[in-house]
């Protein structure tokens, strides 16, 4: 099994598991070599605390939203251009509904404009931060692509 099938079988197994923080040691716990795998290593690390950061107890919420954001910088560390960590990033800021989500879902956009998965984000980003105009057009925008793969067409 390669190193990115090894974080793959990792990550799903986490992903879908009751105890997440058993996954994020397993995660951690596999070597990577190459600079693409540590990259997605980071980014899998990072989508993980970011799903344990719950609303519900803000003491823990700000220690797993600063430990995924580390994650999602370490990535972008190696990789200015993984729209993945930017996304994350973005994602996280997000859901405090801080505006600066908004710089990394257009950077991460300006990277790849052509991925309706970058697109579907930073329109969600617009209607959550409340800029409506800015959200229909991006949603009407995404309608048009031919290949949606997720809820977007619902829009």
């Amino acid at each position: 099994m390669t190193i990115k099938e090894r974080l793959n079988h990792a990550y799903s197994q986490a992903a879908w598991s009751l105890k997440p923080r058993d996954g994020i040691r397993k995660l951690k716990a596999i070597h990577t070599v190459t600079k693409e795998d540590k990259e997605l290593k980071w980014c899998y690390l990072g989508f993980m605390y970011d799903h344990l950061a719950n609303p519900l107890w803000p003491k823990s919420r700000k220690e797993t939203e600063a430990t995924a954001r580390y994650a999602y910088r370490q990535a972008l560390r190696l990789n200015p251009n993984c729209t993945t960590a930017m996304i994350g990033l973005g994602r996280i800021l997000v859901n405090r509904e801080d505006i600066r989500a908004l710089k990394w879902y257009q950077k991460a956009f300006q990277t790849d404009p052509s991925d309706p998965e970058i697109e579907f984000p930073l329109a969600y980003a617009y209607f959550r931060l409340g800029k409506w105009d800015e959200a229909e057009s991006q949603f009407k925008r995404l309608r048009r692509h031919k290949s949606l793969k997720f809820a977007c067409a619902f829009n």
